[in-house]
């Protein structure tokens, strides 16, 4: 055992909610995930209001960065400690470490840092996509729930039945749109004709 291990082991304890030691520390940094999380739900809803945007733009800003940071640290963090999940589940380390980067968990914490890393690549991006993927920034708390994992391990199970429910209701709206185009074409024809391709009218 390497001398760096055992901080590595520490800091997976911290990291991991389910962990029974470390947890003052743990739950200090749970704390402050949460409060980091929120914080910044709450800063993107500001942005999006012009005038407080106008007044806090620069703050707000500030605090992108620093929050791009934190996630940073703790995603890398996160990768490093993988190491010690699940040990006999993947027999090397980095086995570990990939199954956390494409996990569920992995994958919502890189997601956190994306639209940063994307604005800095595709300066032309379209803000208001940005904005959508921060605000998804909030599934980081399903690391302290199981909510959303046991609604994708539900919907999963039932997946066939989802499939026939969901070409049910497109079949559904297609031929009720369809019925309508017919009935009610002829009175307002200019509203209807994005209709008429999809319901054999005429061109």
């Amino acid at each position: 055992m390497t001398a760096i291990t055992p901080l590595r082991q520490r800091l997976f304890l911290i990291l991991e909610p389910q962990s029974p030691q470390d947890q003052s520390a743990a739950r200090v940094f749970s704390w402050v995930l949460t409060l980091m999380v929120l914080s910044n739900v709450l800063a993107v809803i500001l942005e999006s209001v012009p005038s407080m945007e106008a007044q806090y733009g620069q703050s707000l800003k500030l605090f992108e960065l620093f929050s791009v940071a934190f996630f940073s640290v703790e995603y890398l963090l996160r990768i490093w400690t993988a190491a010690d999940r699940n040990p006999k589940k993947y027999a090397t380390e980095t086995r570990r470490r990939l199954a956390y980067v494409f996990s569920f968990h992995g994958l919502v914490d890189m997601l956190a840092i994306l639209p940063f890393f994307l604005q800095v690549l595709l300066p032309g991006l379209d803000l208001r996509f940005l904005r959508i993927i921060r605000v998804m920034r909030i599934l980081k708390l399903s690391h302290y729930s199981t909510a959303l994992e046991d609604l994708m391990a539900s919907i999963y199970a039932e997946r066939d039945a989802f499939v026939s429910a969901l070409y049910l209701l497109v079949l559904s709206i297609l031929i009720t749109s369809c019925l309508i185009y017919f009935a009610e074409h002829h009175y307002n024809p200019t509203s209807w004709a994005p209709s008429r391709m999809r319901c054999g009218g005429p061109s």
